[in-house]
């Protein structure tokens, strides 16, 4: 008699990708994983009103939320209505968030110096005494 063969072990399913950021403060959590400020990397009018509206949430499972908290709790109200608003910071300056599974564009890098003159051939060697002619 044959032996029944045996059965694969099942596979282990992928984990459960995090469910989208619904709340508005779990938005700006996501948000502040690639910026510092609300509408940025600068602070804002924005940012004093959200940390009007957060400073007394319960932030244990939002990270970024609670660092930045701790951050704009170290300005003195005088200094936070004194930023001006979210239009103030510039566009160059603010980056949307990557989509999931997705990393930022690495910046590109220039070549150096040493590397460019490598690259045109130009290995001559100076020589301030007397001149060769081709």
């Amino acid at each position: 008699a044959k032996a029944a063969p045996a059965k694969a072990a099942p596979a282990k399913a992928a984990p459960a990708p995090k469910a989208a950021a619904s709340s508005p403060i779990e938005q700006l959590d996501a948000a502040l994983v690639f910026q510092s400020y609300v509408a940025g990397f600068v602070p804002t009018a924005a940012d004093a009103a959200a940390y009007a509206a957060y400073k007394d949430a319960d932030v244990s499972k939002l990270p970024n939320v609670a660092r930045w908290l701790t951050h704009i709790a170290s300005f003195t109200p005088t200094e936070q209505a004194a930023w001006g608003g979210a239009a103030a910071t510039p566009a160059a300056l603010r980056v949307p968030a990557p989509k999931p599974g997705k990393l930022p564009p690495k910046p590109v890098e220039e070549a150096a110096p040493a590397a460019a003159a490598e690259e045109d051939g130009d290995d001559e060697e100076f020589d301030f005494g007397e001149e060769e002619e081709e």
